[in-house]
This record gives structure tokens, sequence and C-alpha cells, in this order.
């Protein structure tokens, strides 16, 4: 059975995604104070997600995502924060997570989030090819409007084009021809 493991160092956060989880998660679900306590807790036992606070005492999210990784532990981390400006999720990216949300955190876009990683994880049919192709996929998001990424993810389904040209391609559509 598949479990997941919520940090934050806030009790009351902490509470409400654990009961946003059982809504429609019926594993096991864990929890950690901090990143430094839900390292360990990583390092003991098999977890399928890792909900991480970005900003926490002793160790931070992005700290706790860069160590997962110095230790080759593939669990996939969703961030949350407080924090919405771009340098945080460019630097929570690089660092390796698989999702980003913001605070306060919307129950339906939290679900589709989680729902979607541990399918990506627990089927592995449904997994992009790569880690940076994941990446990647998740990154147009940030830096692509909605619109166009939402037609550029429909039209990825739908051709076997390399990802910049499909990318180029939309833009030339949207915003016409770039000027150089």
């Amino acid at each position: 059975m598949a479990k997941i493991l919520v940090v934050d160092d806030e009790p009351e956060f902490r509470m409400v995604i654990i009961a946003y989880l059982k809504s429609f998660f019926t594993g096991e679900i864990h929890e950690a104070e901090n990143g430094q306590a839900a390292l360990e807790k990583l390092m003991d036992n098999s977890y399928a997600l890792a909900i991480v606070d970005l900003k926490m005492p002793v160790m931070s999210g992005i700290e706790l995502v860069i160590k997962m990784s110095e230790k080759k532990l593939k669990t996939p981390s969703i961030i949350v924060t407080g924090f919405s400006d771009l340098e945080t999720a460019q630097r929570a990216w690089v660092a390796g997570i698989s999702e980003y949300l913001t605070k306060p955190v919307d129950p339906i876009k939290f679900q589709d989030m989680v729902e979607l990683t541990l399918e990506n994880i627990l089927s592995p049919e449904n997994r992009l090819e790569s880690d940076l192709g994941r990446k990647l996929f998740r990154a147009l998001n940030l830096v692509i409007p909605k619109s166009l990424f939402d037609k550029f993810s429909s039209y990825a389904d739908e051709q076997k084009k390399s990802m910049t040209s499909m990318i180029l391609d939309l833009m030339k559509k949207e915003v016409g021809p770039h000027e150089e």
C-alpha cells in the first residue's frame, strides 16, 4: 500500500493537508515537522510521495529535496508554499520537485496533483520517458500562458515532433513570428 509523507512545521497546516488526503487517499499518511525529521523517515521508509512545505526551520523544503536527490531517494515531492514568486518556483524546480502548489491550497487542484503524481509513480506506462522530460513538461507550465500550454499539451499527444518545434509552432500561431 502506498504511503505519503506530509512535511510542515505548522501542525495546523499538516492537519489540513492530512484531512484533504484522507478524503481521497486510502494509503498510509505519515507526518514530519521539519526537513531533517522528514529525511530520517524517508531514509527508513518507502514513500510514494512527499508533500513538503518550502520554509521550515532546521531544513527547508528545497534543502530536503536536494538531500533526497543526493541520497538517491526517488520519492517525488510536491512543494507547498505561501511564496509564489517565479524565483522561488525556479529554485524548487532546479532542486528536483515534482509539483509546486501555493497556499492557500485549492482542494481540487491539490487532489489532482496528488493523484497525477501517484499515477505516474505507480503506473509505469503513464510516466514520461525521462526525469528531464517530466521536469521540462512541468516547467513549461510556469513560463507559457495557460491557454498556450493547454494547446501544447493536446498537440503533443497527437504529434511526433520534437518539443522545441512544437513550442515554436504554437508560439507562432498565438503571438506571431519571433523578431530578433
